[in-house]
């Protein structure tokens, strides 16, 4: 019998890692998939995101679209490398600036919103454009988010002579590459319905922005009628002088449509871009066309740019201004359409909507009383076709 066989039942069992290691590891995990779902929301749109850097002041020492692209290297590899259980300092730091600077952000604005001056579009961009929140409900949540997991990820950390998981930290490399080669990609490609409100099964009623006051502070909110107190020239703000609208009530504060009957296009433009002026004959053609759809054609452009596509291009097309808080959450890029039924969003189009084919679904009956040239109100005697049917975008 030799020395190692007569050892053998002296040998340490296996080791096993104690209970503290695996709630530190879990806790990172949790961070960093939550990082890696704001990535995400980020990458899938990076214009919004770089407009949400500029807003911040975060470009003060390089361009933002340089800030955009390195915010996403580094968030996606801390965060890949906290969900494949790497919890070294070169890690467990940046993360906790990171996280703290999220904190900050949500934190500023959320003050900042107490007197009622930030736009209600404005959060801490944490997650993109693909999350809905309020400044108050965007730093609630991220304290519950971030500070937890963030601190216990600490607990248990394997001490620093372990060995280097490089396995795992290629994997982290990798994903971040996979990530930015996507970023750069993703404006063109279909991806309006993920990245944006506005998809298909959306109502009217639910593409709102702002926060609803209660009766007895501040301005009444828009009464279902969508008779708002406020006029549409001033400025939509969050805080105590406005509450939540949406986007239902600025097509009845215009008298255009009774927005939950009937089939009609939405069309969403800015008046002095290329794209939208290239294709405005098609439109006026279209709008001109009495067995077409109504069209509404909705502008984030400021009213003097409103009033200088008037004199520029007197005709049946008439542009009505929206808050650009309300309509930036519903594209990536202008000009951007939607085809609504019963108040419902049927069908999303990256551009235009296929226009020849939008007339077989009329024609409609006559408009509202007041309603301008161009918005005839299909009838709601019969309902709305099923979604399949409807055209897709090329």
């Amino acid at each position: 019998m030799g020395l190692r066989s007569i050892a053998r039942p002296f040998q340490r069992a296996p080791h096993r890692p104690p209970w503290t290691w695996w709630v530190g590891t879990l806790a990172g995990a949790a961070l960093g998939a939550v990082l890696l779902f704001a990535v995400y929301g980020k990458s899938i749109d990076p214009a919004a995101f770089e407009e949400q850097v500029h807003t911040e002041g975060l470009d003060f020492l390089l361009p933002a679209s340089v800030v955009v692209f390195l915010a996403l290297a580094l968030e996606t590899s801390l965060g890949a490398a906290l969900l494949l259980g790497i919890r070294t300092l070169w890690v467990l730091v940046p993360a906790a600036a990171v996280t703290g600077l999220l904190l900050f952000l949500s934190g500023r604005t959320y003050l900042e919103s107490l007197d009622g001056g930030v736009d209600p579009a404005h959060t801490c961009g944490c997650f993109g454009r693909i999350v809905d929140r309020t400044p108050g409900e965007a730093l609630w949540q991220n304290l519950l988010l971030f500070v937890p997991t963030q601190l216990l990820a600490w607990v248990g950390r394997p001490p620093e002579t372990a060995p280097l998981p490089y396995k795992r930290g290629l994997g982290a490399a990798l994903l971040t590459v996979g990530v930015l080669v996507f970023a750069g990609f993703a404006p063109d490609l279909p991806l309006d319905d993920l990245a944006t409100r506005l998809k298909p099964g959306v109502s009217l009623a639910e593409l709102c922005v702002g926060e609803a006051q209660p009766p007895d502070g501040g301005a009444p909110a828009p009464d279902p009628d969508g008779n708002l107190d406020a006029p549409l020239d001033e400025p939509l703000v969050l805080g105590a002088e406005e509450g939540r609208v949406c986007l239902k009530d600025r097509v009845l504060h215009h008298r255009i449509l009774e927005w939950d009957k009937g089939l009609y296009l939405v069309v969403l433009a800015d008046l002095e871009s290329a794209a939208f002026l290239r294709r405005r004959e098609e439109l006026e053609a279209f709008v001109g066309d009495p067995q077409a759809l109504p069209l509404l054609l909705l502008t984030p452009s400021s009213e003097e740019a409103v009033g200088r596509f008037a004199e520029r291009h007197p005709g049946g097309l008439e542009p009505f201004p929206v808050e650009p808080a309300l309509l930036r959450p519903l594209y990536r890029r202008l000009p951007r359409s939607f085809l609504v039924g019963a108040g419902v969003v049927l069908a999303t189009y990256p551009d235009l909507p296929p226009l020849g084919k939008m007339k077989a679904l009329g024609p409609a009956p006559p408009p509202l009383e007041g309603a301008p040239p161009g918005s005839e109100q299909p009838g709601d005697a019969d309902p709305p076709p099923d979604p399949e049917e409807f055209p897709p975008h090329d």
